[in-house]
């Protein structure tokens, strides 16, 4: 069993709030939703995540690209294409998914629709996530941020597919887990959104939106909370300052969304 750490120096929270804001003229989002596993069956809440998602990072003016249920080639093709055609240099990309993820050998997966558990090889059957920021930081993309809704119970109520590494991030980059360690996502049984998810859209609805950092504090506090300690969200930052999520004051709800 994997633990996770949280590591903050004594300043970091004063530095970013004594600095201004790093803003970008543009700002890219990949938005992704796994709901119909073949083997494992679906996560009912991963397509309303996305959707619900992609809609707040709209609003706030990113370039999003909404997709579902992908199958392990349609994953890592709109990977590539997402890179190539959507991203610029020095731009802001922010990763979001919904579904199933595991760890193997040290390294992080994300699992694809048509993934079969089996031994051997399995970079051809899921995608590695550093290989993807990898990708995304040699097409420019200064600030690299992935949000990871994953942790998904399986049915039945067994635990997912497998644990996951909080391994260190390379400069320019910020991991957000919906939970660390030994902790499984929690799923409101009739509800839209993932607990995880339904703080983080309301979070990026705020009509003051903070910096990233500290939005992302935002949810993982308020997902601790409501689970009375038993969820507890990770995040591993590796970015110095403070990173606005818009390009500007960010604009005011024009209407509201129900996230729980």
């Amino acid at each position: 069993m994997l633990i996770g750490r949280l590591i903050l120096t004594p300043d970091s929270g004063a530095t970013r709030r004594t600095r201004p804001m790093t803003t970008f003229s543009h700002r890219a989002a990949l938005v992704v939703g796994n709901a119909g596993y073949r083997s494992t069956g679906t996560i009912p809440q991963a397509a309303a995540d996305a959707e619900d998602v992609s809609v707040a990072l709209t609003r706030l003016g990113f370039e999003v690209s909404l997709r579902k249920d992908l199958d392990r080639r349609s994953f890592a093709d709109e990977i590539t294409s997402f890179a190539k055609t959507r991203l610029a240099p020095r731009s802001l990309v922010l990763f979001y998914y919904s579904g199933h993820a595991i760890e193997a050998g040290g390294k992080n997966y994300l699992v694809p629709i048509d993934f079969m558990p089996s031994p051997g090889d399995i970079d051809s059957r899921a995608i590695e996530i550093s290989q993807m920021a990898g990708e995304f930081e040699k097409a420019g993309a200064s600030v690299r941020a992935q949000i990871l809704d994953v942790c998904h119970p399986s049915p039945g109520g067994a635990k997912g597919l497998g644990s996951w590494s909080f391994a260190g991030n390379v400069a320019g980059e910020v991991r957000a887990y919906a939970c660390g360690g030994a902790w499984m996502q929690t799923a409101p049984a009739g509800e839209r959104n993932s607990l995880y998810t339904s703080e983080l859209v309301a979070a990026l609805w705020q009509p003051q939106l903070p910096d990233l950092r500290s939005l992302l504090e935002q949810v993982q506090s308020r997902v601790y909370e409501r689970t009375e300690r038993k969820q507890s969200p990770f995040i591993s930052d590796s970015i110095l300052g403070a990173v606005s999520l818009t390009s500007g004051p960010a604009p005011q709800p024009r209407r509201l969304i129900p996230v729980r």
